[in-house]
Formats: C-alpha cells, structure tokens, sequence
C-alpha cells in the first residue's frame, strides 16, 4: 500500500520547489520445501524536487529521496528477527530543444537516476540486505505533427537513446528506442506506443513493450458516453519518460508519478476497458463522470473498478480535481482482495 502528499510552488518564471512525503508498506510470503516464512516492511521517504525551465526551449529538474523504516521477517524454529530499513534515491533530468523544421520538433533528452535500500548490519535473517541500481540515459527525440483536415491531427513520435544499466541485477548498456503515433480529431484519439531495447551488453537480456490506447468521446465538451481501450504487450513502453511525468495510464487509480522503478516488469499482456458518462453539475462549473473500468492480464489477474471523477471546468484561482474509486482484484490463485482509491489534485 502506498500513500503520498506532496506540495509545491513556482518561483518566479522559471523555478519550481516541491517536497513530497511517501509512505509505503508491503508484504512478502515465501516457501522453500515446507518452510515458509514471511517479509513485511514499512518505509516513509521525504522527497523534495526542482525544476527550472529559462525558456521554452530547456527545462532541467531532479528529485533526490530520504527514507527510513523497518523490516521483520519470520524464522524458521527461531523468533521474528527486525531490521532498520533505510533508502536513498536521486534523479537528474534535462531537455534541451534544437530545431523546429516546418512541423518538425528535435531535442535532446537526457536523465540518470541512483536507488538504494539496505538494512543495518548484524547477523540475524532482516540484517545486512542491500540492494543499489543506477541508471543513466541520454538521446535524441522528435516529433511530427501534420493537419489531418476538420480539426484532427496526427503526430509520429519517437527518442533513440543510448542507456547504460548498473548495480544488481542485469548491467551493461544498450541503445534504447521508443516511438509511436497519436491520432486526434474532436471524438476520437488513438495513441499508439513502443519501446524496445534494440541491443543490451547484457547476457540474454530483453526488454520491449507496446501499448494502444484509443479513446471515443462523440461530445467535444466531454460531456456524454466516453469508451477507452488500452490493450498492452510486453514490458512498459512508458518507460523512456518514467522518471518525472503526470498520470499516464488510463486508470485514474493508477500513477506512474516520479519513478516506478528500474528494469524489465516482465513479458505480459493486458486489456484494459473503461465506459464512462460525462455530466456537468454545479452551474456547469465541474464535470462529474461516473465510470466502469475492467483490467485483464495474462497472469490471470482481473480488476474491477467502479468510481466517478470530477474535474474543475471553469479554471480560477483554486482548481480542483478529484478521482475516487471501489474496486476488487482477483488473483490466479483464486484469492479476492478489495481496493480504493483516492487521487485529489489541488492547484492555488
């Protein structure tokens, strides 16, 4: 489980200063034989972030993360043995633009990031447990945008980058390439997106993803019946943008916010579905939308949210935004667990 609050403030034209404060627990069961034993651990980081961007044309930020908890893991034929957790993390970032060519952007990207979580040292099972990853990447992105006639778009996208992966588990470095294609008109969008690893130093290492996500909204205001279809394939192919973007996923429980996290989630597929009714309400200044949304993956994981979001439409000096959602998620092992969600955005 995972709860964060977070503030922020411009200064100026070009700063920003924020800090937020995370706080996240989880639990893990494991057997060898018939053994079996368990790992729970609470960790509440402080993180404060930065952005400066002089112009238009460049934009610098970075994030640095201080966190302390505890671990306890169970022992077989002995008592539960309790560890200080600790963990740092630290991410740069920058964008430099280069040129516009008729409808063509081009700019340079470029981003490291540094994690590490480890328990104090002793001789007990929670004890002595370390565990650092780093990564470092720079490229080149771009993009196209062309008029497709009655106010609709189309935009090709797309960042080759060089990435170099260290630390523990699968190192070396590799040329990373993403892209992908966004359609607009005033009912309907279709983004489609990739991401692979055309090469990796590492042996046997892969990691590619493809995600689709096409949205029919026949009213422009919003307002009316919306239908999203988000199908997925493989390993996120969000991932060349991770470490500092908004929401992305079509979920509006679900957040990538700064960092998700390093590497390869693994070869998966995906649907997710979600039918919402757009409505306006109090004197037309906010629009309430009630909505359904169904997630089904090969690992026969299946998630069912029901909720309603409300967003601010006539903008002042305090906006605010507001999704909320009950939900349950079943496992392949048949196991049921219930979920809610609450994401409230305040602007001032």
């Amino acid at each position: 489980s995972n709860v964060y609050l977070g503030v922020d403030v411009t200064a100026g034209e070009c700063w920003m200063f924020g800090v937020a404060v995370a706080s996240n627990s989880g639990e893990s069961d494991y057997s060898y034989g018939t053994a079996t034993q368990t790992m729970d651990l609470s960790l509440t980081t402080v993180l404060p972030y930065v952005s400066y961007q002089p112009s238009d044309n460049t934009s610098l930020w970075g994030v640095a993360g201080f966190g302390s908890g505890e671990l306890d893991t169970t022992v077989v034929g002995a008592s539960n043995d309790v560890s200080d957790l600790s963990a740092n993390i630290t991410m740069v970032g920058g964008r430099q633009h280069l040129t516009s060519t008729g409808r063509l952007d081009l700019a340079l990207r470029a981003d490291a990031a540094v994690a590490s979580i480890e328990t104090d040292s002793g001789a007990g099972a929670a004890d002595g447990l370390m565990a650092d990853v780093n990564r470092i990447r720079a490229g080149l992105e771009g993009s196209f945008t062309t008029d497709t006639g009655q106010g609709g778009t189309l935009s090709p996208f797309g960042q080759v980058s060089l990435r170099s992966d260290g630390g523990d588990g699968d190192t070396g470095t590799g040329i990373e390439i993403s892209g992908g294609v966004r359609m607009a008109s005033d009912v309907f969008t279709l983004e489609v997106r990739g991401r692979t690893l055309a090469m990796h130093s590492a042996d046997d290492y892969k990691e590619s993803g493809f995600s689709l996500m096409a949205t029919l909204n026949p009213s422009a205001s919003a307002t009316g019946v919306s239908v999203t279809l988000a199908p997925r394939w493989g390993a996120d192919a969000q991932a060349s943008d991770m470490l500092w973007q908004d929401t992305v996923s079509v979920n509006p429980m679900q957040s990538y916010g700064v960092m998700t996290g390093f590497g390869n989630d693994g070869s998966t597929k995906s649907m997710e579905t979600k039918i919402g009714y757009g409505m306006l309400v109090g004197q037309e200044r906010y629009l309430l939308t009630p909505f359904v949304d169904l997630a089904v993956s090969d690992s026969q994981r299946q998630e069912l949210l029901v909720g309603a979001t409300l967003r601010q439409m006539i903008r002042g000096k305090a906006n605010l935004d507001v999704s909320f959602a009950l939900g349950r998620v079943e496992e392949r092992t048949g196991e049921n667990d219930g979920k809610i969600g609450l994401n409230a955005t305040l602007r001032f």
